[in-house]
């Protein structure tokens, strides 16, 4: 008999490995990913494989129920932003819950009981953009949250809607930046304007200021007169229920994004003065960036 029959080699362990963590089977993946580490060190993608079981060990300690694997989506980007998980890892551990949680009956919209996943999240992960986007379309208008409407700008550029993208980003970041998914977002312009942010601020901070950079840099429009919000969109959010961090500027950036929005919407010949006045105050060096531009696209 050959006697690789009798001794697998390590790519069929690993193979096995990635069977088993597909299933959530953790301790089986685990064993099986020492046991391809012992037979070949140097295999190809063990160590992702090691990792993304290792991260899954400690994320859903019991059975992986949806609840559990909603929270680990959610923690995901959190983790990678901390640097806690690597995000070639972060990537393959949301192909594995995705999958996972495909295969399950859904009831109701969200994944989890907590309705914080939606199930469009995973239609989106695992490249089904046109049920996405049906299914947030009809999901905003019931649960109006920026989350949600990030996700379905998402999924309106998976479906090439690009202006109907364009109004969706902007809502989320309106609403709550601290709520947006940047570690999945796939408009590419706005991902690279959030890298570049993130090279000069925290997380929280470059999340805040992402709307009114990625105006000052043509990634996304406010047209003038645009109806996207009945109350007021310069609502000072110390007053609202919109998260915040604990950063003693954010209070101060979200109003100036909101002011911004208003500015915008009320287009080039309405402008208030006392609200630039107050934008210069909250952050004078974001307002001459603002204001400079406002200037150059009214001469065009």
């Amino acid at each position: 008999m050959h006697q690789g029959l009798l001794f697998p080699d390590g790519f069929e362990i690993l193979e096995q490995a990635l069977v088993a963590l597909r299933d959530l089977d953790i301790p089986k993946a685990e064993e099986l990913v020492r046991r391809a580490r012992a037979a070949q060190p140097n295999l190809v993608n063990l160590d992702l494989i090691a990792a993304a079981t290792e991260y899954l060990r400690d994320a859903l300690p019991g059975q992986a129920e949806p609840d559990a694997c909603a929270a680990t989506l959610l923690a995901i980007p959190k983790d990678i932003e901390a640097g806690r998980l690597r995000e070639d890892v972060g990537n393959f551990v949301d192909q594995v819950l995705a999958r996972y949680l495909m295969r399950m009956d859904r009831d109701g919209p969200f994944v989890d009981r907590a309705a914080s996943v939606p199930w469009a999240r995973v239609l989106l992960l695992v490249g089904q953009p046109d049920v996405a986007h049906r299914s947030l379309a009809e999901l905003v208008a019931l649960h109006p949250r920026a989350d949600l409407w990030w996700a379905l700008g998402d999924a309106a550029l998976g479906v090439d809607r690009e202006t109907e993208a364009n109004a969706a980003f902007v809502r989320a970041l309106v609403l709550d930046p601290q709520a947006v998914d940047c570690f999945r977002l796939q408009h590419k312009a706005l991902l690279r304007c959030y890298q570049q942010l993130r090279e000069r601020h925290d997380g929280p901070s470059a999340r805040e200021v992402l709307l009114p950079t990625a105006w000052i840099d043509g990634v996304l429009e406010i047209p003038p007169g645009n109806r996207w919000f009945e109350a007021a969109p310069d609502a000072d959010p110390r007053q609202s229920g919109s998260t915040t961090d604990s950063h003693s500027d954010t209070p101060n950036l979200r109003r100036f994004a909101r002011l911004l929005f208003a500015d915008r919407t009320a287009g080039s010949g309405n402008v208030v003065v006392a609200r630039r006045e107050e934008m210069a105050s909250l952050a004078p060096d974001l307002f001459a960036r603002y204001f400079a531009e406002c200037l150059r696209r009214e001469r065009r």
